[in-house]
This record gives C-alpha cells, structure tokens and sequence, in this order.
C-alpha cells in the first residue's frame, strides 16, 4: 500500500497564516498519462537560407524483440522482458504495454514486487559491444513508460569491457509522485564517454524501494544532431501567483478580466552547434484565432547547455467564457532536425463562476490516506469582491476500492489565508449517497462575501480508507503552498503541511446571477396513500446536486427531507427543491387515500410535551367528548412500539412513558370508539 512520507528536512515556513505549514510528500496511486498536442508553427528563421544539417544516422539500435543479447535476472522481482503490464507484476492495477514505436516486447521492473519492504538495485546489460569508432559525437536514446514515487535510474556505458562504467542519472525532470507519458523518449549525449569508441556497452540500473514500475524500449545510439533545441517546462501564472508553473485550468470570468499572465520557458540546446536567435515562442488561441502572439529575447543557445527565458509582454484574458490554448514553442535561425521536443501545449477555461487546478481529466489518479480526520485544501485567489457558493471534490473509486463510500461522512471548509483555523464558511458532516459515489460531490456553502484576496477551499474525510482524484500529469509543477494536507485534526490549531506532489479535484464556485439561465429542476413523485401514515418519494433531475428540499402541507406540515414518511394528513403538499446554485423547481403532490380520514377535530388542542423528549411526555387536550380512547405509538416503518387505553371527561391530560425506545422519529395516533383519529409527530433523543 503506498503511504505517505513527510521530508526529514521538513521546515516552518510563514505564509501570512496563523497556523504552520511544513512540506509534505504524498503518495500517489497513479495518474492520468496525457500525450500534449505538437501545433504547426513556422520555424523562426532569417530570409538567408541556413544549410541543411547532416542528416541523422542510426549506428545501433535494438528493441527487446530477441532476449539472447540481454543479461537480465528474469522474474517479477528483477529486470524481465514482457509484452504486457499486468496487475500481478506491478502491484498497482496497470494492465497495458508501453506504446513504443516497436512495439512487442520490452524491458520491464517493478520494485513494488518485493513487497512494502522491498528494494530493487538491478541491471539489464546488453552483451555485445557496439562500434561507434568514427563517430565522435553520439546520442543514445530510448522510450520509457514509468510510475515512481523515489528511485533512481541511470543508464551506464562501458568501453573497456565491463570493467568500469560511466553513470548518466535520467529521466531526473520527473518529480516524486509522477508518471511519465506513455511513452516518453529520453535522450543522452554519451559522447564524451562513448564518442570514436570501438567497444561500446550499455545497461541500465534501476535503484528503488516502495516504487511502481519502469519500462525500456527501442534503445538506440545515433549521430548527434546538429540543430536540436529542446523545450523542457512552459510557464505561465497570474502576477499574484508567481510561484505556479501553470495557471489554474478553470477561473472565473470577473477574475481573469483583472489578472496579468506572464510567460516563459526553459529549454535545452542538445543539438552539436550552438544555436544562434534562440527564443520561447508563445501563442493563445481562442476560437481558433490568436489572441496573443509574442516571443522572448533572442540569445546564443550554447550546445549542451540549458537556458531560460521570459516573455516580457503580459497577456491579460478578456472577459469572454470559454477554453483558451496556449502553446510554447522554442525555435533559433537554424532548421531543427526533432521537432518532437520543441512544443508543449496546455489550455485554460474561462468560466462563469467555476474555479480549479486540476486537468479534470479522470483516470486512475489518487492518493490513500492513512490515519481518519483527513483534511486537504487548495488554494485560490479571489481578484474582486465576490460571494462563495459551493464546494466540488471528486473522489475516484477504482480496483483498489478506495474513494468514498455510501454512508461516509464529509465536511467542506473554506478559509482565508490569514487564519487556518477558523473557517469563514462550512458544510459539516454531509452523509455520502450512493448517487454521489465515484462522482462530483458538490455541497453548497453559506452565503459569506470574500473580499479580494488568497482563499483556501477543501474538504475532510473521518475514514482511514478514503481517496480523492489528483491531476496526472501536472502534478510534478504543484507549487508550494497552494495544496494544504494535514492528518489527525481534531483540533483547529493542528499543523498544517503543503505538498508539491499532487494537485487534488477540488473546485470552489464563487457566485453567477446568470447560474439558472436555461436550467430546468423536474421532480417525479410516487405517493404511498393506502396506510394511516403516509409518504412520499421523489426523483429529482436538472441542476447540480446536492439538491435541499422544503415540503409544505396541511394543518402547518413541514419538513426538510428527500422522501417524507410522516404524512398525517390528506390533502396538497408542495416541495421546494433547490441546487447548489440556488436554482428551483417545485411541485404540488396530492395525498388521498385513507391517510387520517374522519378526524376527531380537536381544534388544534392536541398536543404532547416536551417534543423531543427521552420518551416520557404528557398527551394534552382541551374540550374533548367524554369517552374511551387509544393512544398507538408507531415507528417510522409503522410498527406499533405503544398501545394504551384511556378515558377523557372533557379533557385529557395522560402522562406516558416509553421505555428502551432508541432515537428517532416516531408518530402517537389518538382515536375513539368511532375510529376517528388525530395523529401527532414527535422525537425521542
């Protein structure tokens, strides 16, 4: 079972709260894999033609599909070679192939073999040597598909034999909790190692512990390119969010009118020439028209070496609804020979009153928790006064069975920065349906105005076998402080952590006069009529769950829940259902039948007291016919608990006691010889 590892050199930070924040890292069941889209962009070039690079030549390649020039332990414990991902080799549910060029079979370890406790130090080594004698300058490439929370991989090559190897750690952009996309092709210049080498060997080493699963396809060693710029991390974020690598994937309409994005992005010269006019390229559409189109500074790309660049030209989003694309592109004067690495393309919405982090985007990503009293939040800024309405969290359920379950128990909670302990808004203790069940649970808040300002909003479980969704492949660019955890609170002043490994499905919905535009509640009902006490239940539809009910009857009838059982008398009924937002329906039920036909009429003089009580109250009534009446006492399901005979002469005052009776609702029928009736509603708790 993955757990949850807290840094050593954890620190206290201050963040403008009154509680402390130290780092925390999660752990991360597994994650959504999104391949980014490649748009066309036209190369930045000057009007003189560059010469065309040498092309590139393939000197060795090879791709698992023999096993006889591979040393590797075999078995689910160590180095094997597979055609397929199965649930028994990696623990974790995965059950796929990488998707490497290939194809067919692949080199494949996973630590979680061994066991909690286990670790994995392993090697698979091609046997033969490799001539890369007239070739000075060379790459080494190969596709990879992983899951990892802390290992270390690393390729090693060897040119006398085997007797000493050189290391190059890879793969090291990834962060804890992330998986790589399926599949990823990683590049290594082992020129100065294996550059005019005769004798060339190559194997990897995977080092790890309470990890996932690491895959290798299509290795090969190749000529170096002469022109290759690669773009490694895009950036962009509002002028208040400086310390996000992205900026939120959804945010409302009044607020992006007043943000500022700032862009940039880091990239990585692996080609054998520098690259002179160097620059990050950024471009937003928004309807399949630019928006913004603006570029870095140009600069000398030095081969081999990484730089950043920002654009100095901020965009600010207009106030129109709905999805702008941005795309990075990194370009120089000459023709690059991959373009596979030169692009990273994200997106963002502008909505109407919707705020969120995550890519919404639902697979297999999440997180266990390990300890009951649970709370996680995220972080918002609120750029112009606005109303908080509600509160959305998603909690997959997957093969491992964790999520939430029908009958949990969940509380949202929205805060200001500048106090983690006391909440300016809640929703405490909200019983989980079996509607809401591998869903969006969203719960509406009290009416609490925010002035403009940072805000955290999110959610906590009382189960210690709970999880929520996380965001796949954006977990690794989490910043610090905008994800808040902490375990075990029972009490407000407890410490909070931050993460940086995941960014959890948690949505605050801040307030929109146009929220019931076009949005249509209908109810459904059934009436159950034919017994002394009725009922009725309702389906609802339209809207955005969680729906609150108001029903209305005759001789003052009200009540709050879904599917009333109590009815006691005939006649109309209206319910009053409302969303989230505030968006109704209603309808009028007719209750017939024979629900407390021929009424004794007491005029409003019956009544018990004290309601509630423990069980023991007084039966009151004022100017009644002299006579013998029974008082039944039934439960909710209509069984009788109570039956008694008593005798009134002009009034009735009768004490009762009902022992051993648990808590609940119940209903005490007082009728006559005639089999006239009244009933009354009352509470033992």
């Amino acid at each position: 079972m993955k757990k949850i590892y807290t840094l050593a050199s954890a620190f206290v930070v201050s963040f403008g709260l009154t509680a402390q924040i130290q780092q925390t890292n999660l752990e991360v069941q597994s994650e959504s894999l999104i391949q980014k889209t490649t748009p066309t962009f036209e190369n930045n070039t000057t009007n003189q033609k560059a010469p065309a690079p040498e092309a590139i030549t393939t000197i060795w390649s090879d791709d698992f599909s023999t096993t006889t020039n591979w040393n590797y332990a075999g078995g689910a414990n160590e180095w094997d070679i597979v055609t397929q991902l199965s649930s028994s080799l990696t623990g974790q549910g995965f059950d796929a192939a990488i998707n490497s060029t290939s194809g067919g079979n692949f080199a494949f370890i996973d630590s979680d073999a061994q066991g909690a406790a286990g670790s994995q130090d392993a090697f698979v080594t091609y046997t033969n040597t490799i001539d890369c004698s007239t070739y000075p300058d060379i790459r080494l490439t190969f596709e990879t598909y992983f899951r990892q929370y802390v290992e270390t991989r690393e390729v090693q090559i060897s040119v006398d034999g085997g007797a000493n190897w050189t290391i190059y750690p890879v793969l090291t952009q990834f962060g804890t909790n992330t998986s790589s996309p399926n599949a990823y092709t990683e590049t290594v210049n082992i020129s100065a190692v294996a550059g005019g080498q005769a004798n060339v060997m190559v194997r990897f080493h995977y080092v790890g512990a309470y990890d996932w699963f690491c895959c290798v396809d299509d290795v090969m060693i190749v000529t170096a390119p002469e022109n290759d710029l690669s773009l490694d991390q895009e950036y962009y974020n509002g002028y208040a969010d400086s310390t996000n690598t992205l900026y939120y994937q959804k945010v409302p309409q009044r607020h992006a009118a007043l943000d500022t994005l700032s862009f940039g992005g880091a990239y990585k010269n692996l080609g054998v020439n520098d690259q002179p006019n160097a620059m990050v390229t950024v471009d937003v559409q928004f309807g399949g028209s630019s928006v913004y189109n603006n570029s870095s500074a140009a600069m000398n790309s030095v081969s081999g070496v990484s730089d950043s660049s920002d654009i100095t030209t901020p965009f600010m989003p207009t106030s129109t609804l709905g999805v702008y694309d941005v795309s990075f592109y990194v370009s120089s004067d000459s023709v690059d020979q991959n373009t596979t690495n030169d692009t990273i393309s994200d997106s963002f919405e502008v909505t109407a009153n919707e705020y969120a982090r995550d890519n919404g985007i639902v697979t297999s990503g999440n997180w266990y928790t390990v300890t009951s009293d649970w709370e996680m939040l995220n972080l918002f800024r609120i750029a112009a006064a606005d109303t908080a309405v509600a509160i959305s969290v998603r909690f997959p359920v997957f093969s491992s069975g964790r999520g939430l379950a029908e009958g949990d128990a969940l509380s949202y909670y929205l805060y200001a920065d500048a106090d983690l302990e006391n909440p300016i808004a809640k929703n405490e203790f909200h019983i989980v349906t079996a509607a809401e069940v591998d869903t969006w649970i969203t719960l509406p808040l009290p009416t609490v105005t925010l002035a403009p300002g940072f805000y955290y909003a999110g959610f906590k479980i009382y189960n210690d076998n709970s999880a929520v969704g996380s965001s796949g492949v954006i977990n690794d660019q989490t910043p610090p402080f905008s994800v808040l955890v902490r375990t075990d609170a029972a009490d407000p002043s407890d410490q909070w952590s931050y993460t940086t490994s995941l960014t959890p499905f948690i949505h605050l919905y801040t307030s929109d006069p146009d929220a019931c535009n076009g949005v249509t509640i209908a109810i459904a009902d059934t009436v159950y009529d034919n017994q002394e006490i009725g009922a009725v239940t309702i389906g609802v539809t339209g809207g955005t769950p969680t729906y609150t009910y108001s029903w209305t009857g005759p001789n003052g009838y009200v009540s709050n829940v879904q599917n009333p059982n109590d009815i006691p008398h005939q006649g109309t009924y209206n319910v009053v259902v409302t969303d989230v937002f505030g968006c109704t329906g209603t309808k009028d039920v007719s209750v017939e039948g024979i629900v407390t036909v021929d009424e004794l009429g007491f005029d409003n003089t019956l009544s018990l007291f004290p309601n509630p009580n423990n069980g023991t109250f007084r039966l009151i009534a004022n100017n009644v016919a002299s006579g013998e009446y029974t008082v039944v006492v039934r439960n909710v399901i209509g069984q009788n608990v109570f039956v008694q005979t008593i005798s009134a002469n002009g009034t009735i005052s009768q004490d009762i006691q009902l022992d051993k009776l648990n808590n609940g609702v119940y209903f005490l029928e007082l009728s006559n010889e005639a089999g006239n009736k009244e009933v009354i509603k009352f509470i033992v708790e």
